[in-house]
């Protein structure tokens, strides 16, 4: 705030990446003087105008740029008072036809859109295990329509029931692992690239992290989807007719 005053800017973080600019550096302006450069005091995360803003101090703004008016008016209160603050800042909005917009209606406001982001986010995930589930059955009943006769002969040499479950389900586990196994390398790939490009975006980085207990559930959780999906095909190979079966072509 002191360089502020003293006619330095602060710009948002957006701008300051894409301009490559930080605290230190100075930024070039057309100004009512000519062009001028002013110096970087700070930088602050922005999220109006997509991050592409500069601050500087009111008297300076109307010298050098013609900027007379105020557009926002930022009050800060006692805790304590909030409420009665409140009461009376929308009182007087309502009578000068200002819109008013409390600190916690804003982060209630990206609260809202961050769940509701997460929200379709995991809709879409339980969607994916869904069609992946019916995927597996499929492709589980093609092999055992393809392994009709073998199951017949394997039976006929006292392959019992229960064994044969056990190799249809073992087979749906080999399967889900050469999935799952290159999914999730494949997806740590795709998170550290995307963390990648949160600079260039937002204009702060933002911490690439992993979640032991996620890296290790998800595997896991997807397994039972496989065991779960492999049932019903193996429930059927097991009960297949050994005559039918050995006549099968």
């Amino acid at each position: 705030m002191k360089g502020i005053r003293s006619g330095k800017v602060v710009l948002g973080s957006v701008l300051s990446q894409r301009m490559n600019l930080h605290v230190g550096d100075s930024i070039p302006l057309e100004t009512n003087e000519g062009s001028t450069t002013l110096e970087v005091v700070g930088v602050t995360n922005e999220y109006i105008a997509g991050g592409l803003t500069l601050y500087l101090e009111a008297d300076y703004a109307k010298r050098l740029l013609s900027v007379d008016g105020t557009d926002v008016i930022v009050v800060k209160s006692n805790p304590k008072d909030f409420a009665i603050v409140e009461r009376q800042l929308r009182t007087l909005c309502d009578e000068s036809g200002m819109m008013f917009q409390s600190y916690v209606d804003l982060v209630k406001v990206i609260r809202d859109t961050l769940n509701g982001v997460v929200g379709g986010l995991w809709a879409v995930l339980a969607l994916g295990s869904v069609i992946a589930a019916f995927g597996l059955i499929n492709t589980l009943a093609m092999n055992i329509l393809e392994q009709t006769r073998e199951i017949g002969m394997l039976r006929v040499v006292a392959m019992t029931r229960s064994q044969i479950r056990r190799m249809i389900l073992a087979q749906a586990l080999i399967m889900g692992i050469l999935g799952i196994l290159p999914g999730v390398l494949t997806g740590l790939w795709i998170h550290y690239v995307i963390n990648l490009t949160t600079i260039p975006v937002t204009g702060h980085a933002v911490l690439f992290k992993i979640y032991p207990w996620l890296l290790v559930g998800a595997p896991l959780l997807e397994l039972l989807i496989v065991v779960i999906a492999a049932m019903v095909p193996a429930e059927r190979a097991a009960r297949l007719n050994v005559s039918n079966a050995l006549q099968y072509e």
